[in-house]
């Protein structure tokens, strides 16, 4: 950057000096821009490290050297190209020869700067020179049209092409008699060799006695790069040195000095097996690179998803094990079904409120802002749920919280009747406008509620405030973000939609990241949060702003984006459930040695192995949790049971750190000038059967510890993926009926999705929303399956136990987006995705 400055400030100012464009501009500034990299370079390096490293000046020196030939050509070719055009024909073909001298010139100069790295010299020299020669020689001297000249361009480069493949044919027909002399040495030895010829030099170069060779040259053994041999390869190197430094230093006996390496079959098939494994080693190097760099992708990805950011509690997991001992098949269902219907209801009553035409204004319009009340006070209260009911130490009564949401509505509302007055109404997105001052008055008086002295008293209470405002700051940035998207997503042709599209995807997976870590305090509740922050309104958003586009390429990628991520959360599901069997069947195996039954049931079976834990700091470094953050109305005698777990993990805590205080207080007590030795009265066998009893004890210990941590990290997955799965059906299914009745309301003319539509395209859109929702049923259906045939373990309860628990998290999300985004593109609140903003223009 400083450097690059130092260019641009040279040249601007010479243009402020002289005249704009610069003669040459784009070189003029070369050498001071290059002395500033230069020092920056030496400063940033340091002189501590040039004086450790008393080699490393000279290596950067000739690395500067490559530069500066670099920048010679540069300067060199442009000089050459004014001489060549003021050139008559004839003169421009005798020039030209020019060319390949400069270039043989040039390509000596960094090869020979670079051969402390004698491997590079081909890259080096072929990407520094030649190809600036291939670039420049087409873009600067193709508007010559002098056909001699390109007559000995083309000769020229024949010409060379012919003296190389001389050159390499000759290099050839030497190598080969030398082959053949080596085969006849081989043959007379009773040794054979392969045909081809690297694993055949690969077997000479580890009988050489000396690697100096008649021309007074090295062969080198190592390579001055890192090419990523793997570990034989790196040992078969490191025992090719040291034989070298043996024969160099005379460590060899004289009778092998005589007799030459060992011909024994021993010896023999060791160096077959060596040659085998380097012939191999280069075959599979790139197949290695590329599957590590598959690997490395598919890590950074499996870290990006939600999924895998937490585990289940103990507590949480003899709730969901109480929930599905009392709850039937029909009670799950209910739940399922009924969860959407409150706030569908709510968006249907407040779309009965009749509507005028915007174009009579906005004091006309008195009704409109009736309904822009009643849903400013509905999305405040459920933000203000969302909150306080994260947060165990704020009790806040509904008259509060609806006062609450009074006064940040008539602030939001205040400021777009303000505007409607000053400018225009409708507000070019006014919905979008007033969410700023509301939130900021809104968070003022949410403090103001709460009191002071209760976050005095209460010292970690700004920290988790704090966070949940990250999430409602998160909800508020993506309702924004989304309306910009569209806008440049209906500027753009056909073709470039398909590509936008696949940027929805990293923005809903950037915001579900950004609100998970805002809730890690609440791990268990990361999944509900999450999915109902983000899922919830990605999809309503989708189905609503975005199916007036009629890009078929864009929808053909939005499937194939959902298909392929569904495809990949069921793989990480699968390999999740098998390493979890391979698990539980070792645990089994464990307790059956003790005598002991075990469940086939996989909830009971943790739960029993967690009472038996020692430690509950996984091997991964996570701490297993007892309680969970949020009350889930656990009876009497499961929270006994719980405190007994906490005091017992209490109490191992405890020894555990009195056993390391006696250590180290014996260790700095105990005398060291003598050792005293007693009798092991204590027989051998008793001794060895201890040691033995105790190692399978600490055996059992951790896989006890990881079949409990693997089954909670589980749970959470699969609650994730149920509640994903549950949002893509539920929401289709509410906007299908919500369309179905908005359409039969006077309110419909003010949506351009139903006020333009045609006799019969409401029925197609219904009909292609319940074909989507039957997959994800499917889906659904599928993981209930393998869930229930491995472990008992019921995908549909789980889904139900999440609703019926978190009801007050879900509703107060489902409100907010269901509110806010369904009558998101009505004509009064002046969303207009192409920005044409044509009512403004009709006013003016």
């Amino acid at each position: 950057m400083l450097a690059m400055g130092t260019y641009v400030a040279t040249v601007m100012f010479v243009s402020y000096l002289w005249v704009f464009p610069v003669p040459f501009g784009i070189l003029l500034s070369i050498g001071p821009c290059f002395t500033v990299f230069l020092t920056a370079l030496v400063v940033t390096i340091g002189p501590e490290t040039f004086k450790t490293n008393p080699g490393l000046g000279n290596e950067l020196k000739l690395q500067l050297y490559v530069l500066a030939t670099e920048g010679a050509i540069s300067v060199i070719y442009p000089a050459f190209s004014s001489v060549y055009l003021r050139a008559s024909s004839t003169g421009r073909a005798g020039l030209v020869l020019l060319l390949p001298v400069i270039k043989i010139l040039t390509k000596n100069i960094v090869a020979w700067s670079s051969s402390h790295v004698e491997d590079c010299i081909p890259v080096v020299t072929v990407f520094s020179i030649e190809v600036f020669n291939t670039l420049y020689v087409a873009t600067c001297m193709q508007s010559t049209k002098s056909t001699l000249a390109t007559i000995v361009i083309i000769s020229v480069d024949v010409v060379s092409g012919i003296f190389a493949f001389h050159s390499l044919l000759k290099s050839t027909r030497a190598l080969q008699e030398q082959r053949q002399r080596s085969q006849g040495v081989d043959s007379m030895g009773n040794r054979t060799t392969t045909n081809e010829l690297i694993p055949a030099v690969m077997s000479a170069s580890q009988q050489l006695r000396s690697f100096k060779t008649k021309k007074g040259r090295m062969i080198r053994i190592r390579s001055p790069m890192k090419l990523g041999l793997g570990a034989d390869a790196q040992r078969d190197l490191d025992l090719l040195v040291g034989h070298h430094d043996a024969f160099v230093t005379g460590g060899v006996s004289p009778a092998s000095k005589v007799s030459g390496p060992p011909t024994d079959l021993k010896t023999q098939s060791k160096r077959t097996s060596v040659t085998e494994q380097h012939r191999h080693a280069q075959s599979t190097l790139w197949t290695r690179q590329v599957l590590t760099f598959c690997r490395q992708i598919a890590a950074g990805y499996s870290k990006l998803q939600v999924s895998h950011r937490g585990m289940y509690s103990i507590e949480r997991l003899q709730a969901f094990q109480a929930y599905c001992k009392k709850t039937s098949v029909a009670r799950a269902l209910a739940v399922c079904v009924l969860t959407p219907v409150p706030s569908l209801l709510a968006i249907v009553l407040i779309e009965c409120i009749p509507l005028c035409d915007p174009a009579l204004g906005w004091k006309a319009n008195y009704m409109f802002w009736i309904r822009f009340f009643i849903s400013g006070v509905i999305v405040l209260m459920g933000s203000t749920y969302q909150v306080t009911d994260m947060v165990d130490r704020v009790k806040l009564s509904l008259m509060q919280i609806f006062c609450m949401s009074v006064v940040g509505t008539a602030i939001y509302i205040a400021t777009v009747v303000v505007i409607a007055y000053v400018w225009v109404f409708p507000v070019p997105f006014g919905i979008v406008l007033g969410i700023g001052p509301c939130f900021a008055v809104f968070f003022v008086v949410l403090i103001l509620t709460i009191g002071l002295n209760t976050f005095k008293t209460n010292p970690g209470l700004v920290h988790e405030l704090k966070l949940q405002f990250y999430v409602l700051a998160t909800e508020a940035i993506i309702a924004v973000i989304y309306p910009a998207f569209s806008g440049v997503y209906l500027r753009t042709s056909s073709n470039n939609r398909a590509g936008l599209v696949l940027l929805l995807p990293v923005i809903k997976l950037v915001m579900k990241n950004i609100v998970a870590w805002a809730s890690s305090h609440v791990e268990d509740c990361i999944p509900v949060i999450a999915v109902f922050s983000i899922e919830v309104f990605n999809a309503l958003y989708v189905a609503t702003c975005m199916q007036a586009t009629k890009s078929t390429l864009a929808t053909i990628v939005i499937i194939s984006v959902d298909v392929v991520s569904g495809i990949f959360a069921f793989h990480s599901l699968l390999n999740r459930t098998r390493v979890l069997q391979e698990q539980h069947q070792r645990s089994q195996g464990f307790d059956s040695m003790g005598n002991r039954r075990i469940t086939d049931e996989l909830i009971p079976a943790v739960i029993s192995a967690s009472q038996q834990l020692r430690s509950f700091k996984t091997k991964k470094g996570r701490m297993i949790r007892i309680r969970s953050p949020m009350k889930l109305g656990l009876g009497a005698a499961a929270q006994r049971d719980l405190d007994s777990l906490v005091g017992h993990h209490n109490a191992f805590v405890t020894r555990a750190a009195r056993k390391a205080s006696r250590f180290v207080t014996r260790f700095i007590t105990e005398p060291r000038g003598s050792v005293s030795v007693r009798p092991n009265k204590e027989p051998v066998q008793h001794t060895m059967l201890r040691k033995e009893s105790a190692s399978t004890a600490h055996s059992h210990e951790d896989l006890q510890l990881e079949f409990v941590e693997s089954t909670l990290e589980l749970l959470f997955h699969c609650e994730y993926h149920a509640l994903v799965e549950y949002v893509e059906c539920a929401v289709p299914i509410l906007f299908g009926v919500y369309l179905t009745i908005l359409c039969q309301l006077p309110a419909h003319k003010y949506y351009p999705h139903t006020r333009d539509m045609e006799p019969g395209q409401l029925e197609s859109m219904v009909g292609n929303l319940l074909v989507y929702v039957a997959l994800e049923v499917l889906s659904f259906v599928v993981m209930h399956i393998v869930l229930k045939r491995r472990f008992m373990l019921s995908a549909l309860f789980q889904l139900a136990f999440v609703l019926e628990t978190h009801v007050v998290q879900l509703q107060s999300r489902m409100f907010v987006w269901i509110v806010f985004i369904l009558q998101f593109t009505l004509q009064h609140y002046g969303v207009d995705f192409t920005f044409q903003f044509a009512w403004i223009q009709k006013s003016e």
